[in-house]
């Protein structure tokens, strides 16, 4: 169904939104099980990073050359 391919924002520039995190059922080992897939420690390595219900994620890593 369409609900179960709706993306959610779960990192947003290094901040995790836990709303949208146990909204798909998620935990945050889960969470950092996708990161360690990504070769990423911390949410704050992370620009923007989405998952839908059945589990597929797009991370989008900071960019290392910028500074915040």
């Amino acid at each position: 169904s369409e609900e179960t391919l709706l993306s959610y924002i779960l990192i947003d520039s290094g901040a995790v939104n836990y709303n949208n995190l146990s909204r798909l059922g998620f935990d945050e080992s889960w969470l950092r099980k996708q990161l360690k897939l990504h070769n990423l420690k911390n949410p704050d390595e992370v620009f923007c990073m989405t998952a839908a219900r059945n589990g597929e994620t797009v991370v989008i890593p900071k960019d290392k050359r910028r500074t915040a």
